[in-house]
């Protein structure tokens, strides 16, 4: 019977977390069998599906080590358990309850430059109120789906603690947000921007978090097992989108010049560089004691609508990689080679070529460079607890506590960053002499 069970049979026992979705199951398994409870009626089934419920009860008494708090009463009802949040409290969870699905199910609309450049002219309160209602919706499936994506998790993953307070993270948040009235009126706008805006500082630990506890969820499992590269791309690609789709709102409500939103209508990457150039510096020389200068070439003059948040965010983590790997080839030379920048522009979009004397990559990593949690530097030592975790946003904390290199996420999260909005960033090596990364973004406007 022990070895027969749907819960053996599905595999969840050992591969499943204990999270809400592993309930519901349980309760449409035995709602299907007639059953509304694990103990109650079981009289009047016949007999053999009831020694199959009876089975399915055992099975689950067993293994409710599995379940993270296990089932509230599990000779009752079968429809709640208690859940324990990051903050020690115990709240039920009705796992009948299909709000996340239902969501997760809608289809969400597709964010572009041009699309928020059009929906953010000419803005008026009733305009923001319409705004409002698209984004609360697209936030709530965006979660939604993550929310989905976590709970069918390995155990060996969901179990980990900073992955359990990701999941409370964006359980709290789409909770709030699916709980906040739909938005018809200026009054409730403000009061959803306050909202917002409280999600968005509460989720710059967010990434950090992943990459922890996939990190020591991958010194248990390996990383191909796991399937790491899709589970963050999706996680991080939706993060992305949801702090753009925020932030954008938010930004409407505070006009710039040159700016929509969190947009600059006229974006220099020469001036974006000018600004991070000095910050990655300033780390490379904490680190190593010295710092590469860099040069700038090409078409200087270049604009494009962008999110100077984005393209800082590409540059500073591209420029760390860069004059990290000259500092450590060249550290013992009185003058380290320069970083060099080419920028051009073409008719559709603009590149940006970063070339260093690094060494280039082994050929045995070309491969893996652009993968979640790849490093050449041990992370036996690594500070988590200070992990910069504001991505795309360069401020003075993100400097002061970066380190040059050791999460695995730079290049990867760069990447993700130019694809959101349809560019790209590839690398290529010349083993024995340096790197050449190329940005590329659609040019817009």
């Amino acid at each position: 019977e022990q070895s027969t069970s749907w819960f053996e049979r599905s595999g969840m026992a050992a591969g499943m977390s204990g999270l809400p979705f592993l309930l519901r199951g349980c309760g449409s398994r035995l709602r299907a069998s007639g059953a509304a409870s694990p103990k109650r009626h079981l009289g009047s089934l016949p007999r053999g599906k009831r020694h199959a419920v009876q089975s399915e009860n055992g099975a689950i008494a067993r293994n409710r080590s599995y379940f993270r708090e296990g089932l509230k009463g599990i000779g009752g009802s079968c429809r709640y358990f208690m859940h324990t949040t990051k903050n020690g409290s115990r709240v039920p969870v009705d796992f009948y309850d299909t709000t996340i699905q239902r969501y997760a199910e809608q289809p969400v609309n597709r964010v572009s430059i041009e699309r928020m450049l059009s929906a953010g002219s000419d803005i008026t309160p009733e305009r923001l109120v319409v705004i409002a209602q698209h984004v609360q919706r697209e936030l709530c499936i965006r979660l939604a789906r993550r929310l989905l994506d976590l709970e069918t998790l390995p155990f060996i993953v969901v179990e980990n603690p900073h992955i359990l307070r990701v999941y409370d993270f964006y359980k709290s948040s789409f909770n709030r947000l699916v709980a906040f009235p739909k938005v018809v009126n200026i009054n409730q706008d403000k009061q959803f921007v306050a909202m917002l805006k409280s999600l968005v500082q509460e989720g710059v630990q967010v990434v950090p978090l992943l990459a922890r506890g996939v990190y020591e969820a991958s010194l248990r499992v390996s990383s191909q097992r796991l399937n790491c590269n899709a589970f963050l791309s999706d996680m991080i690609m939706s993060r992305i989108s949801r702090r753009v789709i925020a932030e954008q709102y938010i930004a409407l409500h505070d006009a710039r010049p040159g700016y929509t939103g969190v947009i600059c209508r006229e974006l220099s990457p020469l001036k974006v560089l000018e600004r991070v150039a000095p910050e990655a510096q300033q780390v490379c020389m904490r680190t190593y004691g010295v710092a590469p200068e860099y040069t700038v070439e090409g078409d200087l003059d270049i604009t494009v609508s962008y999110l100077p948040t984005h393209l800082e965010y590409i540059l500073f983590e591209l420029l760390k990689n860069a004059m990290r790997a000259v500092a450590e080839r060249h550290k013992t030379q009185a003058q380290l080679p320069p970083i060099r920048f080419l920028l051009a522009r073409g008719p559709s979009d603009i590149s940006i070529r970063i070339s260093d004397r690094g060494g280039g990559v082994p050929a045995s990593f070309s491969h893996s460079i652009f993968d979640f949690g790849f490093s050449t530097v041990d992370r036996e030592g690594y500070d988590w607890d200070h992990s910069p975790g504001g991505l795309g946003q360069l401020d003075r904390n993100v400097i002061d506590t970066s380190p040059m290199a050791g999460l695995g996420f730079g290049l990867p999260v760069s990447r993700l960053y130019a694809q959101y909005f349809g560019g790209d960033v590839t690398l290529h090596s010349m083993e024995g002499y340096g790197c050449d990364v190329y940005v590329r973004l659609d040019h817009v406007g």
